[in-house]
C-alpha cells in the first residue's frame, strides 16, 4: 500500500517530537482527520462530542508531560492524510 500511495505523490510517515512546539497544531490535525472519515459521517468522531474535544486535548497535553503520549501520522505532499495517537502505560498503550 505504501508504494501504491507514493505513486500519487511524496508520502512522509512523521511521529510528533516531544521537544518541537506545535503539539495543539498536530492534534488539531488529527481530530479533523477523524471527523473527515467514517467516525465524522456517522457522529461518533471525538470532535463532535460535547466536552470530548476538550477532554482529550487535557489528557494528551498531560500524557505528553509524562512522556507517555505518541503521535504519528502519513503526509502525502505535505498534507496529513493518516494519523494516530498513542497513550502510553507502564505495561502498554491505547491507541486513537
Amino acid at each position: 500500500l505504501w508504494k501504491r500511495l507514493s505513486e500519487q505523490g511524496e508520502l512522509v510517515y512523521r511521529q510528533y517530537d516531544a521537544g518541537q512546539h506545535g503539539l495543539d497544531a498536530w492534534l488539531a490535525e488529527v481530530l479533523a482527520l477523524e471527523n473527515a472519515g467514517w467516525k465524522g459521517r456517522g457522529g461518533t468522531s471525538i470532535a463532535l462530542g460535547p466536552g470530548e474535544k476538550e477532554f482529550f486535548i487535557d489528557v494528551a497535553h498531560g500524557a505528553h508531560a509524562q512522556e507517555r503520549f505518541v503521535m504519528s501520522r502519513l503526509e502525502l505532499d505535505g498534507v496529513p492524510i493518516a494519523g494516530v495517537c498513542s497513550f502510553l502505560s507502564y505495561d502498554g498503550g491505547v491507541m486513537l
